[in-house]
Protein backbone atom coordinates (compact mmCIF):
# COMPACT_ATOMS: atom_id res chain seq x y z
CA UNK A 1 0.00 0.00 0.00
CA UNK A 2 2.87 2.61 1.29
CA UNK A 3 5.30 4.46 -1.10
CA UNK A 4 8.63 1.92 -1.24
CA UNK A 5 12.28 3.14 -1.76
CA UNK A 6 13.15 4.23 -5.43
CA UNK A 7 15.68 2.02 -6.51
CA UNK A 8 18.70 3.80 -7.55
CA UNK A 9 18.76 2.20 -10.77
CA UNK A 10 15.67 4.23 -11.26
CA UNK A 11 17.62 7.92 -10.99
CA UNK A 12 18.38 9.18 -14.79
CA UNK A 13 21.51 10.27 -15.81
CA UNK A 14 20.89 14.29 -14.26
CA UNK A 15 20.33 12.92 -10.72
CA UNK A 16 17.05 13.74 -10.21
CA UNK A 17 14.70 11.24 -9.07
CA UNK A 18 11.71 9.90 -11.79
CA UNK A 19 9.10 10.24 -9.28
CA UNK A 20 7.04 12.26 -6.97
CA UNK A 21 8.74 12.99 -3.11
CA UNK A 22 8.28 10.82 -0.42
CA UNK A 23 6.45 14.02 0.91
CA UNK A 24 4.43 14.79 -1.72
CA UNK A 25 3.16 11.53 -0.95
CA UNK A 26 2.81 12.05 2.97
CA UNK A 27 1.34 14.95 2.93
CA UNK A 28 -1.48 13.95 0.55
CA UNK A 29 -2.06 10.72 2.94
CA UNK A 30 -2.01 13.32 6.00
CA UNK A 31 -4.78 15.54 4.31
CA UNK A 32 -6.70 12.65 3.70
CA UNK A 33 -6.21 11.63 7.17
CA UNK A 34 -7.80 14.82 8.30
CA UNK A 35 -10.72 15.29 5.61
CA UNK A 36 -11.82 11.49 6.98
CA UNK A 37 -11.78 12.68 10.58
CA UNK A 38 -13.19 15.68 10.43
CA UNK A 39 -16.10 14.50 7.70
CA UNK A 40 -16.83 12.02 10.78
CA UNK A 41 -17.16 14.96 13.38
CA UNK A 42 -18.94 17.11 11.10
CA UNK A 43 -21.64 14.23 9.81
CA UNK A 44 -22.16 13.37 13.89
CA UNK A 45 -22.37 17.36 15.21
CA UNK A 46 -25.08 17.81 12.29
CA UNK A 47 -26.95 14.98 13.67
CA UNK A 48 -26.96 16.12 17.40
CA UNK A 49 -28.08 19.82 15.21
CA UNK A 50 -30.33 18.21 13.80
CA UNK A 51 -31.86 16.12 16.82
CA UNK A 52 -31.65 19.54 18.93
CA UNK A 53 -28.69 17.62 21.48
CA UNK A 54 -28.68 19.97 24.73
CA UNK A 55 -24.79 19.92 24.78
CA UNK A 56 -24.10 20.17 20.77
CA UNK A 57 -21.41 22.28 21.48
CA UNK A 58 -19.96 20.24 24.34
CA UNK A 59 -20.72 17.44 21.94
CA UNK A 60 -18.81 18.74 19.23
CA UNK A 61 -15.73 19.81 21.33
CA UNK A 62 -15.62 16.27 22.24
CA UNK A 63 -15.58 15.05 18.76
CA UNK A 64 -12.87 17.32 17.92
CA UNK A 65 -10.62 16.22 20.39
CA UNK A 66 -11.50 12.59 19.49
CA UNK A 67 -11.18 13.43 16.05
CA UNK A 68 -7.59 14.24 17.08
CA UNK A 69 -6.15 10.88 18.89
CA UNK A 70 -7.84 9.69 16.06
CA UNK A 71 -5.95 10.84 13.87
CA UNK A 72 -3.22 9.75 15.72
CA UNK A 73 -4.31 5.93 15.91
CA UNK A 74 -4.13 6.72 12.09
CA UNK A 75 -1.18 7.74 11.89
CA UNK A 76 0.70 4.83 14.01
CA UNK A 77 -1.70 2.33 11.80
CA UNK A 78 0.13 4.15 8.61
CA UNK A 79 3.89 3.78 10.58
CA UNK A 80 3.15 -0.13 11.11
CA UNK A 81 2.44 -0.88 7.51
CA UNK A 82 5.31 1.53 6.07
CA UNK A 83 7.65 -1.19 8.55
CA UNK A 84 5.62 -3.96 6.34
CA UNK A 85 6.07 -2.32 2.72
CA UNK A 86 8.31 -5.04 1.70
CA UNK A 87 5.80 -7.75 3.33
CA UNK A 88 3.58 -9.52 0.90
CA UNK A 89 -0.22 -8.54 0.79
CA UNK A 90 -1.45 -11.27 2.54
CA UNK A 91 0.84 -10.54 5.82
CA UNK A 92 -0.22 -6.18 5.46
CA UNK A 93 -3.81 -7.18 5.25
CA UNK A 94 -3.89 -9.50 8.26
CA UNK A 95 -1.86 -6.92 10.04
CA UNK A 96 -4.54 -4.03 9.26
CA UNK A 97 -7.39 -5.92 10.36
CA UNK A 98 -5.86 -6.57 13.87
CA UNK A 99 -4.39 -2.98 14.04
CA UNK A 100 -7.59 -1.45 12.65
CA UNK A 101 -9.43 -3.86 16.00
CA UNK A 102 -7.05 -2.33 18.04
CA UNK A 103 -7.36 1.11 17.15
CA UNK A 104 -11.18 0.84 17.11
CA UNK A 105 -11.19 -0.61 20.94
CA UNK A 106 -9.37 2.31 21.61
CA UNK A 107 -11.11 4.51 20.14
CA UNK A 108 -14.28 3.44 21.55
CA UNK A 109 -13.28 3.61 24.96
CA UNK A 110 -12.14 6.87 24.73
CA UNK A 111 -15.14 7.93 23.14
CA UNK A 112 -16.87 6.24 26.03
CA UNK A 113 -14.91 8.18 28.90
CA UNK A 114 -15.27 11.33 26.92
CA UNK A 115 -18.91 11.64 26.36
CA UNK A 116 -19.38 10.59 30.09
CA UNK A 117 -17.11 13.26 31.05
CA UNK A 118 -19.14 16.24 29.38
CA UNK A 119 -22.59 14.52 30.18
CA UNK A 120 -22.30 14.03 34.09
CA UNK A 121 -24.98 11.90 35.53
CA UNK A 122 -27.26 11.62 31.86
CA UNK A 123 -24.96 9.43 29.91
CA UNK A 124 -25.82 5.41 30.60
CA UNK A 125 -25.06 3.48 27.82
CA UNK A 126 -26.06 -0.34 27.95
CA UNK A 127 -22.71 -1.68 28.22
CA UNK A 128 -23.16 -5.42 26.76
CA UNK A 129 -21.28 -7.69 24.56
CA UNK A 130 -23.60 -7.52 21.34
CA UNK A 131 -22.81 -3.58 21.98
CA UNK A 132 -19.14 -3.85 22.36
CA UNK A 133 -18.71 -5.97 19.40
CA UNK A 134 -21.22 -4.05 17.33
CA UNK A 135 -18.92 -0.94 18.56
CA UNK A 136 -15.40 -2.20 17.57
CA UNK A 137 -16.44 -3.81 14.53
CA UNK A 138 -18.07 -0.25 13.23
CA UNK A 139 -14.73 1.80 14.33
CA UNK A 140 -12.78 -0.92 12.46
CA UNK A 141 -14.45 -0.75 9.48
CA UNK A 142 -13.55 3.23 9.63
CA UNK A 143 -10.00 2.65 10.04
CA UNK A 144 -10.26 0.00 7.59
CA UNK A 145 -12.14 2.43 4.95
CA UNK A 146 -9.75 4.42 5.88
CA UNK A 147 -6.42 2.66 4.94
CA UNK A 148 -8.24 1.51 1.45
CA UNK A 149 -8.40 5.04 0.26
CA UNK A 150 -4.91 5.48 1.57
CA UNK A 151 -4.16 2.72 -0.85
CA UNK A 152 -6.20 4.20 -3.84
CA UNK A 153 -4.68 7.37 -2.79
CA UNK A 154 -1.16 5.53 -3.10
CA UNK A 155 -1.73 4.01 -6.17
CA UNK A 156 -2.45 7.13 -8.01
CA UNK A 157 1.22 8.53 -7.03
CA UNK A 158 2.45 4.95 -8.12
CA UNK A 159 0.84 4.73 -11.49
CA UNK A 160 1.18 8.44 -12.63
CA UNK A 161 5.13 7.72 -11.34
CA UNK A 162 5.44 4.33 -13.30
CA UNK A 163 4.12 6.87 -15.97
CA UNK A 164 6.89 9.68 -15.82
CA UNK A 165 9.07 6.72 -15.35
CA UNK A 166 7.86 5.14 -18.60
CA UNK A 167 8.81 8.45 -20.52
CA UNK A 168 11.59 9.24 -18.92
CA UNK A 169 13.39 5.63 -19.74
CA UNK A 170 11.63 5.93 -23.04
CA UNK A 171 13.75 8.85 -23.90
CA UNK A 172 17.44 7.68 -22.17
CA UNK A 173 16.59 4.68 -24.76
CA UNK A 174 15.99 6.82 -27.83
CA UNK A 175 18.84 9.04 -26.70
CA UNK A 176 21.40 6.01 -26.77
CA UNK A 177 19.68 4.48 -29.87
CA UNK A 178 20.55 8.05 -31.64
CA UNK A 179 23.89 8.19 -30.15
CA UNK A 180 24.60 4.34 -31.59
CA UNK A 181 23.59 5.12 -34.87
CA UNK A 182 25.55 8.37 -34.66
CA UNK A 183 28.90 6.16 -33.72
CA UNK A 184 27.36 3.90 -36.40
CA UNK A 185 28.27 6.62 -38.89
CA UNK A 186 31.55 7.40 -37.45
CA UNK A 187 33.24 4.76 -38.80
CA UNK A 188 31.24 4.71 -42.06
CA UNK A 189 32.54 7.81 -42.64
CA UNK A 190 35.68 7.32 -41.82
CA UNK A 191 36.37 4.52 -43.73
CA UNK A 192 35.20 6.13 -46.89
CA UNK A 193 37.79 9.34 -46.17
CA UNK A 194 40.27 6.77 -46.01
CA UNK A 195 39.52 5.55 -49.20
CA UNK A 196 39.83 9.04 -50.79
CA UNK A 197 43.07 9.44 -48.60
CA UNK A 198 44.78 5.87 -50.11
CA UNK A 199 43.27 7.19 -53.46
CA UNK A 200 45.39 10.50 -53.39
CA UNK A 201 48.66 8.50 -52.26
CA UNK A 202 48.25 6.13 -55.39
CA UNK A 203 47.93 8.72 -57.39
CA UNK A 204 51.05 10.30 -56.38
CA UNK A 205 49.21 13.56 -54.61
CA UNK A 206 51.00 13.53 -51.65
CA UNK A 207 50.59 17.10 -50.78
CA UNK A 208 46.67 16.74 -51.73
CA UNK A 209 46.79 13.95 -48.83
CA UNK A 210 48.91 15.40 -46.25
CA UNK A 211 46.18 18.35 -46.35
CA UNK A 212 43.31 15.73 -46.20
CA UNK A 213 44.72 14.27 -43.27
CA UNK A 214 44.90 17.93 -41.69
CA UNK A 215 40.97 18.74 -43.07
CA UNK A 216 40.26 15.33 -41.70
CA UNK A 217 41.60 15.54 -38.00
CA UNK A 218 39.95 19.09 -38.00
CA UNK A 219 36.12 17.71 -38.88
CA UNK A 220 36.59 15.06 -36.66
CA UNK A 221 37.16 17.03 -33.34
CA UNK A 222 34.22 19.11 -34.34
CA UNK A 223 31.98 16.21 -35.58
CA UNK A 224 32.28 14.40 -32.28
CA UNK A 225 32.16 17.15 -30.37
CA UNK A 226 28.09 17.44 -31.80
CA UNK A 227 25.28 15.99 -29.43
CA UNK A 228 23.70 13.40 -31.74
CA UNK A 229 20.48 13.35 -29.92
CA UNK A 230 20.26 17.45 -30.28
CA UNK A 231 18.98 19.72 -32.61
CA UNK A 232 20.68 22.31 -34.87
CA UNK A 233 20.01 24.92 -36.86
CA UNK A 234 19.98 24.36 -40.67
CA UNK A 235 23.06 27.36 -40.90
CA UNK A 236 25.23 25.33 -38.44
CA UNK A 237 24.17 21.44 -40.18
CA UNK A 238 24.94 22.94 -43.97
CA UNK A 239 28.64 24.51 -41.87
CA UNK A 240 29.28 21.11 -40.79
CA UNK A 241 28.94 19.35 -44.33
CA UNK A 242 30.82 22.45 -46.42
CA UNK A 243 33.59 21.53 -43.76
CA UNK A 244 33.50 17.88 -45.03
CA UNK A 245 33.12 18.88 -48.63
CA UNK A 246 36.36 20.92 -47.96
CA UNK A 247 38.07 17.85 -47.20
CA UNK A 248 37.16 15.84 -50.39
CA UNK A 249 38.25 19.33 -52.26
CA UNK A 250 41.47 18.07 -51.44
CA UNK A 251 40.87 15.28 -53.54
CA UNK A 252 38.31 16.46 -56.36
CA UNK A 253 39.65 19.87 -57.28
CA UNK A 254 37.10 20.86 -59.80
CA UNK A 255 34.56 19.85 -57.05
CA UNK A 256 31.66 23.11 -57.03
CA UNK A 257 29.18 23.12 -53.85
CA UNK A 258 26.08 25.30 -54.00
CA UNK A 259 23.79 25.78 -51.46
CA UNK A 260 20.23 27.26 -51.92
CA UNK A 261 18.00 27.92 -48.96
CA UNK A 262 14.42 29.45 -49.06
CA UNK A 263 14.25 32.87 -47.01
CA UNK A 264 14.45 32.27 -43.31
CA UNK A 265 15.02 28.51 -43.45
CA UNK A 266 18.58 28.83 -42.14
CA UNK A 267 17.33 29.08 -38.16
CA UNK A 268 15.08 25.93 -38.66
CA UNK A 269 16.20 22.90 -36.72
CA UNK A 270 17.34 19.81 -37.98
CA UNK A 271 18.74 16.83 -36.11
CA UNK A 272 22.20 16.80 -35.83
CA UNK A 273 24.96 15.75 -38.96
CA UNK A 274 21.44 14.60 -40.84
CA UNK A 275 23.18 15.35 -43.98
CA UNK A 276 26.22 13.63 -43.41
CA UNK A 277 25.74 10.21 -44.95
CA UNK A 278 23.41 12.25 -47.49
CA UNK A 279 26.62 14.47 -48.53
CA UNK A 280 28.95 11.77 -48.36
CA UNK A 281 26.96 9.51 -51.00
CA UNK A 282 26.93 12.69 -53.00
CA UNK A 283 30.36 12.13 -53.23
CA UNK A 284 30.81 8.73 -53.63
CA UNK A 285 28.70 7.55 -55.81
CA UNK A 286 28.43 10.92 -57.74
CA UNK A 287 31.46 13.07 -57.64
CA UNK A 288 34.15 9.75 -57.80
CA UNK A 289 32.47 8.67 -60.92
CA UNK A 290 31.59 11.50 -62.68
CA UNK A 291 33.81 13.49 -65.45
CA UNK A 292 34.72 17.15 -63.69
CA UNK A 293 33.07 19.58 -63.44
CA UNK A 294 30.87 17.90 -60.76
CA UNK A 295 28.32 19.91 -58.82
CA UNK A 296 26.75 18.71 -55.69
CA UNK A 297 23.61 21.16 -54.35
CA UNK A 298 22.23 21.39 -51.33
CA UNK A 299 18.61 22.61 -51.35
CA UNK A 300 15.60 23.69 -48.61
CA UNK A 301 12.07 25.03 -49.02
CA UNK A 302 9.21 24.97 -47.40
CA UNK A 303 6.66 22.73 -48.78
CA UNK A 304 2.97 21.99 -47.03
CA UNK A 305 4.43 23.27 -43.16
CA UNK A 306 7.26 20.39 -43.49
CA UNK A 307 11.22 21.20 -44.08
CA UNK A 308 12.18 19.38 -47.38
CA UNK A 309 16.15 19.58 -47.76
CA UNK A 310 17.40 17.59 -50.85
CA UNK A 311 21.50 16.50 -51.39
CA UNK A 312 21.87 16.68 -55.39
CA UNK A 313 24.79 15.46 -57.50
CA UNK A 314 24.48 16.74 -60.99
CA UNK A 315 27.29 14.75 -62.91
CA UNK A 316 27.24 12.40 -65.33
CA UNK A 317 28.36 8.97 -64.25
CA UNK A 318 30.83 7.95 -66.63
CA UNK A 319 33.50 6.20 -65.03
CA UNK A 320 32.89 2.07 -64.55
CA UNK A 321 34.93 1.74 -61.19
CA UNK A 322 32.86 0.28 -58.40
CA UNK A 323 31.08 2.16 -56.16
CA UNK A 324 29.58 -0.10 -54.23
CA UNK A 325 27.99 0.66 -50.86
CA UNK A 326 26.54 -1.19 -47.75
CA UNK A 327 23.40 0.88 -47.57
CA UNK A 328 24.39 1.89 -44.41
CA UNK A 329 24.14 5.86 -44.96
CA UNK A 330 20.66 5.80 -45.80
CA UNK A 331 19.32 3.09 -43.50
CA UNK A 332 20.96 5.22 -41.07
CA UNK A 333 19.19 8.73 -42.22
CA UNK A 334 16.11 6.82 -42.47
CA UNK A 335 15.56 5.60 -39.28
CA UNK A 336 17.11 8.31 -37.42
CA UNK A 337 14.03 10.56 -38.93
CA UNK A 338 11.87 8.04 -37.75
CA UNK A 339 12.67 7.58 -34.43
CA UNK A 340 12.76 11.36 -34.14
CA UNK A 341 9.88 12.56 -35.97
CA UNK A 342 7.45 8.81 -36.82
CA UNK A 343 5.14 8.85 -39.54
CA UNK A 344 5.98 12.82 -40.09
CA UNK A 345 8.74 11.92 -42.19
CA UNK A 346 10.60 10.77 -45.15
CA UNK A 347 13.03 9.85 -47.13
CA UNK A 348 13.72 9.58 -50.79
CA UNK A 349 16.39 8.93 -52.73
CA UNK A 350 16.44 8.43 -57.25
CA UNK A 351 17.97 9.64 -60.17
CA UNK A 352 17.13 12.70 -61.82
CA UNK A 353 15.78 14.28 -65.27
CA UNK A 354 19.10 14.94 -66.93
CA UNK A 355 21.15 13.01 -65.01
CA UNK A 356 22.57 12.86 -61.55
CA UNK A 357 21.00 11.64 -57.92
CA UNK A 358 18.97 13.15 -55.44
CA UNK A 359 18.74 12.17 -51.69
CA UNK A 360 15.34 14.33 -50.64
CA UNK A 361 14.55 14.69 -46.83
CA UNK A 362 11.09 15.79 -45.73
CA UNK A 363 10.36 16.64 -41.85
CA UNK A 364 8.47 19.01 -39.44
CA UNK A 365 9.71 22.56 -39.58
CA UNK A 366 10.32 24.04 -36.47
CA UNK A 367 12.62 26.77 -35.57
CA UNK A 368 12.62 29.09 -39.42
CA UNK A 369 11.63 32.82 -39.06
Amino acid sequence: MLHQPLDPAAVLEDGEPPARTTSERTRAVLWLTAAFWGSNVAIFTFANWLEGHPLLYEMAGMRLLLAGLGYLLSLAILAILHRLAHRTLRVRAVVLIAAAAVAAEVYAWLSFFGFALISGGSFHPDINLANAITTVATWSWFFIAWAALCTVLEYHFDVQDERLRTAQFKALAEKAKQRALHNQVNPHFLFNSLNSISALINDRRIESADRMIDLLATYFRKMLAVDPSAEITLREEIGLQMEYLEIERARYDDLDVEIDLETGLDAATVPALLLQPLVENAVKHGVARSQPPVRIVIRARRKDGSLEIAVENHGQITRSASAKGTGLGLANVRERLHNRFGERQSLRAAPMVGGGFAAIVELPLSGAS
